[in-house]
């Protein structure tokens, strides 16, 4: 396992909780209709990222690197590699992995 600093550990923590608060975030809404669910890739995401947020604010990268990388996974097959939520995702693994 490698170490990080403590300034490295809390700039990846705030990445990946950026990750998290995009898909968290209430999007803006022009029309007045419900919105629909999140797809079941997406909430699995959703779920994994804050596992990888939970296990890099306790410094078990390990764990976190491979929860990251399924999330990453799952949000790009859903959304599409050029989605803002994935480039938050690998950006975030990407952090994971430095």
């Amino acid at each position: 396992m490698r170490t990080v600093g403590r300034g490295a550990a809390r700039a990846a923590l705030s990445l990946l909780m950026l990750g998290a608060a995009a898909l968290a975030a209430p999007p803006v809404v022009l029309a007045q209709k419900p919105a629909a669910p999140l797809p079941a890739e997406l909430q699995r995401a959703r779920a994994l990222q804050a596992e990888v947020a939970a296990h890099a604010r306790r410094g078990e990268y390990a764990e976190a690197i491979p929860k990251a990388r399924e999330a990453l996974a799952l949000r790009e097959k859903a959304l599409g590699a050029n989605h803002l939520v994935v480039a938050d995702s690998l950006q975030a693994l990407g952090t994971l992995l430095r």
